[in-house]
C-alpha cells in the first residue's frame, strides 16, 4: 500500500497517516491515498473464511467489474474480494478493493474451477448517505495504466427521470437472459439501499429502458433502466405485488467516473398495477391515458382510467 502525504501540508494529518501506515502496508495493494480531508481516516479489512466479505462490499466489487466489461469489452466474474480499505469519519465511504476475478470470455481466465484468477483494483464511492448513489472511478487489472483525468472535486447528478417515464423500449427476453448478471446486480444494489425491501431471492419479470438516440441498446453508457421483478418472499406471504427498480447509469469520458443512481417502487394496489402495465405497455397493448402532458409529471400528477385518479409516485431520490 502506498500512502502519500497531504499535498496541502498539515502536521496533524501526516502524523495520523504515519501512525496507520504500517497496518495499511501489511495489507498489500498499490492504491494511492492523497488529498484526503484531515478528518477522514482509513480502515483496512482482509477477507477470508474466518472473516467473510460483507455483502455490500461484494456488490461494489461486482459494480467495478461491470464497469470494466462495459468500457473494456471483457467480462470478468467475481471470484473473491481479497481485501479492501474503507474511508471512515464521514456519512459516506470510499472503498478501495483488491479482488480476484475469472475471465469469462477466455484469455487467461475461463469459468473452470481451476482457472487462473486475474487481480483487479477497484474504487467505488458512496455519494449520498443511505442512498443508491454510487460512483466507480477506477476499475483496472493490476498493473494497467489509468489514462483518465482525475479531479479533486467531482459532482454527481443524483436525479432520476420524472415518473412515469415516456418513450421506453421494452427489452427482449433473450437480451435480458444474456445480460442477466448485471441486471440482477442493479436490482440487488437497489434492494441494499431500500429499508423496506426484502433481502430474499427475486425473479426478473421485464426490463425496459429509455430510447437512446444513438440506438446503443443495452450497451449504452448513459441510459435509465426500469426493471420489474417479483420478490419470492412476497409470493411466500401470498402478497400480490410487483416492484420496479429504476437505475440510471452514466459515464464521464474525461474523468472515467461510472455512476449508478437508483430507487425501488412497490406496485401493490390494483390502481398501481395498471400504472405498472402502462410503463411497460403490456396490458393488451394499451397505454393508460394521462390527464397531464408528459413534461408536467410530478408528485402531484395523476393518471386516470375508468373514472379513477391515482397520484404518480415519487422515486424518493433527491
Amino acid at each position: 500500500m502506498i500512502i502519500e502525504d497531504d499535498p496541502y501540508g498539515g502536521e496533524t494529518f501526516r502524523s495520523y497517516f504515519l501512525a496507520a501506515r504500517k497496518d495499511l502496508m501489511e495489507c498489500g495493494g498499490v492504491f494511492k491515498f492523497q488529498g484526503l480531508s484531515a478528518h477522514i481516516g482509513l480502515q483496512s479489512e482482509a477477507c477470508d473464511e474466518q472473516r467473510p466479505c460483507p455483502l455490500q462490499v461484494s456488490l461494489y466489487a461486482r459494480m467495478g467489474l461491470h464497469r470494466y466489461k462495459l468500457f473494456k469489452g471483457r467480462k470478468f466474474e467475481l471470484n473473491r474480494v481479497d481485501h479492501y480499505v474503507k474511508s471512515i469519519g464521514s456519512a459516506v465511504s470510499t472503498y478501495h478493493m483488491t479482488v480476484y476475478a475469472m475471465d469469462m470470455e477466455g484469455g487467461g481466465g475461463g469459468g473452470g474451477g481451476g482457472a487462473p484468477k486475474t487481480c483487479f483494483e477497484l474504487i467505488v464511492s458512496e455519494y449520498l448517505a443511505n442512498c443508491f448513489t454510487l460512483m466507480c472511478g477506477t476499475a483496472r487489472i493490476q498493473g494497467e495504466e489509468d489514462h483518465t483525468k482525475k479531479k479533486n472535486t467531482v459532482f454527481m447528478d443524483t436525479r432520476l427521470p420524472e415518473w412515469p417515464p415516456v418513450a421506453l423500449h421494452r427489452v427482449e427476453k433473450s437480451e435480458v437472459q444474456d445480460n442477466d448478471e448485471w441486471i440482477r446486480l442493479y436490482v440487488e444494489l437497489a434492494v441494499a439501499f431500500d429499508v423496506s425491501a426484502s433481502r430474499g431471492d427475486f425473479e426478473i419479470l421485464d426490463v425496459a429502458m429509455d430510447r437512446n438516440p444513438n440506438d446503443e441498446g443495452l450497451d449504452a453508457k448513459n441510459a435509465t433502466f426500469y426493471i420489474s421483478y417479483r420478490d419470492r418472499d412476497d409470493a411466500w406471504l401470498a402478497k400480490s405485488c410487483h416492484r420496479i427498480a429504476a437505475v440510471r447509469r452514466s459515464f464521464d469520458e474525461d474523468t472515467g467516473n461510472f455512476c449508478l443512481v437508483g430507487a425501488i417502487r412497490l406496485i401493490e394496489s390494483a390502481q398501481e398495477r395498471r400504472m405498472f402495465y402502462s410503463v411497460f405497455g403490456v396490458e393488451n397493448n394499451k397505454r393508460i391515458k394521462l390527464n397531464v402532458p408528459p413534461h408536467q409529471f410530478s408528485q402531484q400528477a395523476v393518471y386516470s382510467r375508468d373514472g379513477e385518479s391515482v397520484p404518480w409516485p415519487s422515486w424518493g431520490v433527491a
